[in-house]
This record gives C-alpha cells, structure tokens and sequence, in this order.
C-alpha cells in the first residue's frame, strides 16, 4: 500500500528515511527500499541515505544493491562507521572470507587507532553489534 503511494510522501529525506527505518524494522524490506531510493533521488549526496538502502538491500538478500549502496556510503562519508560494519557482517553471512577480510582492512586503515578495528583484523571476527 506504502509503495504505490511513494510519490505522495514528502520530499524530506530525514522523514523519508524514518518511514523507511520503520518499514524495515516491520519486515517490509521491499516498501523500505523504495522509500530509501526516494531519498537518494531527492538528495543523492548523503551518505545516510545510501547506508539505509543498503541495509534494505540486505534484508532483500540482494547482495548487489546491499554492497553498491554500502559501498557509495563509504565514498560519500569514509568517517561513517556503520557502512563498514554492515558490510562486514554481510561478508561473514555470505561466508566470503577474501571480501570481509579486505573490508576489515579498509575500515582498519580509516580508524587507525580504532580497538575494534584492529581486534576485527586480527582476528576477523564476525563485527560486534
């Protein structure tokens, strides 16, 4: 019902992203999708937004969208920490050792001095929560 009536929700993408936020939280990852995509069209810099997409795709199973997203999250805002996290925990889900690995690496390299960066490096280990 949400997804037919996108074009009707508000061009604000703080509010947009709560709809979206609230959608995923219900299960309706497909609806939240949506609503995430429509902030990025609306403000196609912000990193939040690409990061919210991500964790729709996901939730989706959609390994392209969920790594492209979190991926642009990362170039838009490398200081973010939470697109490193997902996508960590994607690849330990996917049991695709080479990527966490390099993702563990990345998020090393962008918080140097980070325990929990050098603890997932050395050990990698699954992220902690």
């Amino acid at each position: 019902m949400l997804y037919a009536c996108c074009s009707d929700l508000p061009d604000d993408p703080p509010v947009l992203a709560g709809i979206g936020n609230a959608l995923l939280a219900a299960g309706q990852a497909s609806f939240a999708a949506a609503v995430f995509e429509r902030a990025i069209e609306i403000e196609p810099n912000n990193a939040l937004n690409y990061l919210h997409a991500g964790l729709a795709g996901k939730a989706l199973h959609d390994r392209e969208k969920a790594v492209d997203n979190l991926e642009r999250a990362m170039q838009l805002d490398p200081l973010l920490e939470q697109p490193y996290l997902e996508l960590a925990k994607f690849y330990a889900e996917s049991h695709d050792a080479v990527m966490l690995q390099r993702t563990y690496e990345r998020y090393l390299k962008t918080f140097p001095k980070s325990i929990r960066a050098q603890m997932l490096v050395l050990n990698n280990a699954k992220p902690v929560p």
